[in-house]
């Protein structure tokens, strides 16, 4: 019988799931509280990371229909987990200035994206 791993199933469940509305939460944090030009990599990775939360729950809402889903979904499915760093490359592209308030959100955003990617690794083998 199949059993897969906990480990699989944990990366399954955070992919979808967690990392996600993390990155969306804190790009919405730096959105909110950055000033000047950081403000633009922030709204990307928020816009980026809200159609990949609403990719996910779109079939729950009855909104798994049309062109825009049927192409996110495709998009979700063949990226891969490297597809989930994409708006966190947009947030850290924030971290260059020395405008931006509360630097622990990049803090955060690396410790998230690191345990993600251990996970990813851990995954692997």
């Amino acid at each position: 019988m199949f059993e897969p791993s906990y480990t699989l199933l944990a990366l399954l469940i955070v992919r979808r799931f967690v990392f996600p509305e993390a990155v969306m939460i804190l790009a919405l944090l730096r959105l909110i509280l950055g000033k000047g030009w950081v403000r633009l990599p922030a709204a990307a990775a928020f816009l980026i990371a809200g159609a990949m939360v609403a990719t996910v729950f779109a079939p729950a809402m009855g909104l798994a229909h049309g062109a825009a889903y049927i192409t996110a979904a495709r998009w979700m499915q063949t990226g891969g987990p490297v597809l989930l760093l994409v708006p966190v490359g947009f947030l850290l592209v924030g971290a260059l200035s020395r405008r931006r308030p509360w630097p622990w959100v990049e803090i955060v955003l690396v410790g998230v994206t690191l345990a993600f990617c251990a996970l990813w690794i851990v995954a692997q083998f």
